[in-house]
Protein backbone atom coordinates (compact mmCIF):
# COMPACT_ATOMS: atom_id res chain seq x y z
CA UNK A 1 0.00 0.00 0.00
CA UNK A 2 1.44 3.38 -1.00
CA UNK A 3 0.64 6.70 0.59
CA UNK A 4 0.75 10.01 -1.29
CA UNK A 5 3.62 12.27 -0.39
CA UNK A 6 2.35 15.04 1.86
CA UNK A 7 4.41 18.22 2.06
CA UNK A 8 4.54 20.67 4.94
CA UNK A 9 2.46 23.83 4.72
CA UNK A 10 4.16 26.90 3.27
CA UNK A 11 5.96 25.03 0.52
CA UNK A 12 3.41 25.82 -2.18
CA UNK A 13 5.05 27.44 -5.19
CA UNK A 14 8.28 25.53 -4.68
CA UNK A 15 9.95 22.82 -6.69
CA UNK A 16 11.22 19.68 -5.06
CA UNK A 17 14.02 17.26 -5.66
CA UNK A 18 13.30 14.06 -3.83
CA UNK A 19 16.28 11.92 -2.90
CA UNK A 20 15.20 9.29 -0.42
CA UNK A 21 14.99 10.20 2.48
CA UNK A 22 15.84 13.88 1.82
CA UNK A 23 13.56 16.45 0.19
CA UNK A 24 15.29 19.56 -1.10
CA UNK A 25 13.06 22.58 -1.67
CA UNK A 26 13.82 25.79 -3.52
CA UNK A 27 11.54 28.62 -4.70
CA UNK A 28 10.42 28.53 -8.31
CA UNK A 29 11.60 32.11 -8.71
CA UNK A 30 15.19 30.91 -8.56
CA UNK A 31 14.54 28.75 -11.62
CA UNK A 32 13.07 31.51 -13.74
CA UNK A 33 15.34 32.39 -16.62
CA UNK A 34 14.08 35.98 -16.54
CA UNK A 35 15.07 36.54 -12.90
CA UNK A 36 17.44 39.50 -12.68
CA UNK A 37 18.93 41.68 -10.01
CA UNK A 38 17.29 45.08 -9.73
CA UNK A 39 16.64 48.01 -7.39
CA UNK A 40 13.06 48.49 -6.25
CA UNK A 41 11.54 51.88 -7.11
CA UNK A 42 13.64 52.64 -10.21
CA UNK A 43 10.79 52.00 -12.65
CA UNK A 44 12.51 53.51 -15.69
CA UNK A 45 15.85 51.77 -14.98
CA UNK A 46 17.96 54.91 -15.34
CA UNK A 47 20.17 54.27 -12.29
CA UNK A 48 18.42 56.66 -9.89
CA UNK A 49 15.20 56.85 -7.92
CA UNK A 50 13.79 60.26 -8.76
CA UNK A 51 10.72 62.11 -10.02
CA UNK A 52 11.04 60.52 -13.46
CA UNK A 53 10.23 57.10 -11.95
CA UNK A 54 6.87 58.27 -10.60
CA UNK A 55 6.09 60.08 -13.86
CA UNK A 56 7.12 57.00 -15.88
CA UNK A 57 4.71 54.79 -13.94
CA UNK A 58 1.84 57.27 -14.18
CA UNK A 59 2.43 57.70 -17.92
CA UNK A 60 2.47 53.93 -18.39
CA UNK A 61 -0.70 53.42 -16.34
CA UNK A 62 -2.81 56.32 -17.61
CA UNK A 63 -1.37 57.56 -20.92
CA UNK A 64 -0.23 54.35 -22.61
CA UNK A 65 3.47 55.06 -22.15
CA UNK A 66 6.23 52.48 -22.38
CA UNK A 67 5.98 49.53 -20.02
CA UNK A 68 8.70 49.08 -17.39
CA UNK A 69 11.35 46.60 -18.52
CA UNK A 70 11.55 45.34 -14.94
CA UNK A 71 8.14 44.96 -13.33
CA UNK A 72 9.77 44.09 -9.99
CA UNK A 73 11.54 47.47 -9.92
CA UNK A 74 8.29 49.24 -10.81
CA UNK A 75 6.45 47.41 -8.00
CA UNK A 76 7.70 49.94 -5.44
CA UNK A 77 5.53 48.71 -2.58
CA UNK A 78 6.12 45.01 -3.37
CA UNK A 79 2.44 44.06 -3.35
CA UNK A 80 2.79 41.96 -6.51
CA UNK A 81 1.05 44.51 -8.76
CA UNK A 82 2.17 47.52 -10.78
CA UNK A 83 -0.43 50.20 -10.11
CA UNK A 84 -0.89 53.81 -9.00
CA UNK A 85 0.09 52.95 -5.42
CA UNK A 86 3.65 52.28 -6.64
CA UNK A 87 3.92 55.77 -8.16
CA UNK A 88 2.52 57.24 -4.93
CA UNK A 89 5.08 55.27 -2.89
CA UNK A 90 7.93 56.71 -4.97
CA UNK A 91 6.57 60.27 -4.76
CA UNK A 92 6.05 60.03 -0.99
CA UNK A 93 9.63 58.80 -0.61
CA UNK A 94 10.93 61.78 -2.59
CA UNK A 95 8.73 64.56 -1.24
CA UNK A 96 7.66 63.47 2.24
CA UNK A 97 10.69 61.47 3.32
CA UNK A 98 8.70 58.25 3.74
CA UNK A 99 10.63 55.01 4.30
CA UNK A 100 12.42 53.48 1.30
CA UNK A 101 10.79 50.67 -0.67
CA UNK A 102 11.21 47.02 0.39
CA UNK A 103 14.41 45.17 -0.61
CA UNK A 104 16.37 45.28 -2.76
CA UNK A 105 16.63 48.85 -1.54
CA UNK A 106 19.33 51.33 -2.53
CA UNK A 107 21.33 53.13 0.14
CA UNK A 108 20.93 56.42 -1.73
CA UNK A 109 18.77 57.72 -4.58
CA UNK A 110 21.78 57.51 -6.93
CA UNK A 111 22.85 53.92 -6.41
CA UNK A 112 25.57 51.58 -7.61
CA UNK A 113 25.46 47.97 -8.76
CA UNK A 114 26.26 46.96 -5.16
CA UNK A 115 22.69 47.94 -4.23
CA UNK A 116 21.20 45.50 -6.76
CA UNK A 117 19.66 42.25 -5.65
CA UNK A 118 17.09 39.57 -6.42
CA UNK A 119 13.43 39.80 -5.46
CA UNK A 120 13.03 38.20 -2.02
CA UNK A 121 9.28 37.78 -2.53
CA UNK A 122 7.58 35.18 -4.70
CA UNK A 123 5.13 37.03 -6.94
CA UNK A 124 4.04 37.16 -10.56
CA UNK A 125 6.27 40.17 -11.41
CA UNK A 126 9.29 39.59 -13.64
CA UNK A 127 12.46 41.41 -14.49
CA UNK A 128 13.77 40.72 -17.97
CA UNK A 129 16.06 43.74 -18.30
CA UNK A 130 17.55 46.16 -15.79
CA UNK A 131 20.67 47.83 -17.25
CA UNK A 132 21.88 49.51 -14.01
CA UNK A 133 22.35 46.00 -12.53
CA UNK A 134 24.41 43.94 -14.96
CA UNK A 135 24.12 40.14 -14.75
CA UNK A 136 26.87 38.56 -12.59
CA UNK A 137 28.73 37.26 -15.65
CA UNK A 138 28.90 40.81 -17.10
CA UNK A 139 30.32 42.61 -14.04
CA UNK A 140 33.60 44.45 -14.64
CA UNK A 141 36.70 43.06 -12.89
CA UNK A 142 37.57 44.54 -9.52
CA UNK A 143 39.65 47.66 -9.90
CA UNK A 144 41.74 48.87 -7.00
CA UNK A 145 42.08 52.63 -6.88
CA UNK A 146 44.73 53.84 -4.52
CA UNK A 147 44.95 57.22 -2.90
CA UNK A 148 47.52 59.71 -4.24
CA UNK A 149 49.61 59.12 -1.10
CA UNK A 150 49.69 55.38 -1.71
CA UNK A 151 50.76 55.87 -5.34
CA UNK A 152 53.53 58.22 -4.23
CA UNK A 153 54.79 55.66 -1.67
CA UNK A 154 54.83 52.94 -4.35
CA UNK A 155 56.76 55.20 -6.72
CA UNK A 156 59.37 55.89 -4.05
CA UNK A 157 59.77 52.16 -3.32
CA UNK A 158 60.43 51.35 -6.96
CA UNK A 159 63.23 53.92 -7.35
Amino acid sequence: MTRPLSLPRGLAGSSFIICWPIVLSFPLATLASGARDFVRGDSNADGAIDLSDGVHLLTFLFRGGSAPTCEDAADANDDGRVDVSDAIRILLLLFRGNPPPPPPTPRTALYSSEDCGPDPTDDARSCTSFPPCPPPDKLPPDITINSPEERLRRRRRTR
